[in-house]
Formats: structure tokens, C-alpha cells, sequence
């Protein structure tokens, strides 16, 4: 019963369980294949991004370029926007971000000050009412939630650069949150589903990279406090 929990619940099964649903949807409600084209590639992504892994942001900042096309055919001009001038950009340079301070195949993270959790708060809200305002204009789809999910996903990718422990928590958030517009879209277009079941497969690889990544914390805080009492 033990190893049967462990295959059902291992990266490897999340995986191919969610490849078998997206080819499965995609045939059922067929678009052109190039929109669910890095969903596939995301797939990988997510299983690196569940290990904590900087080579994620790297395949995941290529990726992005693929996602910018998408999701401007889909009318959410706020979520290419991002992945295109933030997520491709930012990713790439998270990726050299971290390989200069590189732990395993990780990173070495750091931890928030209480003055920037109060500068990103007030950033954020000024943003938010920005963004709404301009998309309102532009007469983009699901303004607000796709504001929303799209400055939220702005400041992880921001906090995933700065290495802070905090990031996963906030990404977890914004993945939730993001499964929220892929179910506005299914409902608008069935042939969307591939991308709420890549979505639910991201969301869980996003909760079990704070597991990770709190590990490796903890790692780096003990080798810390063990080379300051050997120096002592």
C-alpha cells in the first residue's frame, strides 16, 4: 500500500497522468496544436520547479515566448504581456541570478525584511489600479482576475530573482488564484481545458517546491551556524 501511495504521488506519475489529460482534452476539443504546444513543455518545467531547481526558469523563460502567443489569441492582453517582458526576461535572468550563487541545483535563498513586505504591498495596490485602469481601455477579458493573476505572477517571478524564501508561498497563492481564470476560460471555451488540467498539475508542483525550498533553507542556515561556531 506504501509504494503504491509513492507512485501515485511521485513527479514522474504527476507527470504523465497530466500529459495523458491534456492529449486526451486536446483531441476531444481540438484547437491549433501551437496554443497547447508549451503546455507539454511545461510539464517538465514543473516537475523542476518542484525540486527547487534553477534550470526551471531557464526552460521556463524559453517557454514563455510560446505562452505570449497564446494567451494573445485568447484576449488576456495583461497575462502575454507578462510573459512575454517579464516572465521570458526574468526567468532567463533568475536562471544566471542563481547559478552565480548556486546551491546544488538550486540557489542560496534569503529571507524578507518587514520594510519590504510593506513596499511590496503599496507597490501592488498602485499597480493593480493602474493596470485596470489601462486594460479597461484596451477592453481586455477578465480584467480584473487576469490583473490580478498577472501582477501577482510580476512578483514572484521578482522575488524568485531576489532568491527569497518567501517566493513559493506567494507562487502558491497566484497558482490558485490562476486556476481561477483557466475556469473563467473553460467556461467561455471548452477547448481550453488542456490548460486548466496543465494548470492544477503547476499548482501542485508549485505547493511541493515550498517544501523543497524551505529544506534547502534549513540546509544552508545549519552549514551557516556551523562554520560561524568552527570559526569561533
Amino acid at each position: 500500500m506504501k509504494k503504491a501511495i509513492e507512485i501515485l504521488t511521485s513527479r514522474r506519475f504527476l507527470l504523465i497522468l497530466t500529459a495523458i489529460g491534456i492529449t486526451a482534452t486536446y483531441c476531444i476539443f481540438p484547437s491549433p496544436f501551437y496554443l497547447v504546444l508549451p503546455l507539454y513543455i511545461s510539464l517538465f518545467v514543473g516537475m523542476l520547479t518542484s525540486k527547487a531547481s534553477r534550470y526551471s526558469f531557464l526552460i521556463g523563460g524559453l517557454n514563455s515566448i510560446l505562452y505570449t502567443i497564446t494567451y494573445i489569441s485568447f484576449g488576456t492582453y495583461m497575462q502575454a504581456f507578462y510573459a512575454f517582458f517579464f516572465s521570458c526576461l526574468m526567468q532567463i535572468a533568475t536562471f544566471f541570478t542563481w547559478s552565480k550563487r548556486a546551491y546544488k541545483d538550486s540557489t542560496v535563498f534569503r529571507r524578507m525584511t518587514k520594510k519590504m513586505y510593506l513596499g511590496i504591498g503599496v507597490g501592488f495596490a498602485l499597480c493593480y489600479a493602474a493596470a485596470i485602469f489601462v486594460l479597461t481601455l484596451l477592453g481586455s477579458k477578465f480584467i480584473y482576475l487576469d490583473t490580478f493573476t498577472s501582477l501577482l505572477s510580476i512578483l514572484v517571478t521578482v522575488m524568485h530573482l531576489c532568491s527569497f524564501r518567501e517566493a513559493p508561498f506567494v507562487h502558491a497563492a497566484s497558482s490558485l488564484i490562476g486556476l481561477s481564470l483557466s475556469v473563467a476560460l473553460v467556461a467561455e471555451d471548452p477547448s481550453r481545458w488542456p490548460f486548466l488540467i496543465s494548470g492544477i498539475y503547476g499548482a501542485i508542483c508549485v505547493w511541493r517546491s515550498i517544501f523543497a525550498i524551505w529544506k534547502l533553507y534549513k540546509e544552508q542556515q545549519a552549514a551557516a551556524s556551523s562554520k560561524e561556531t568552527a570559526a569561533v
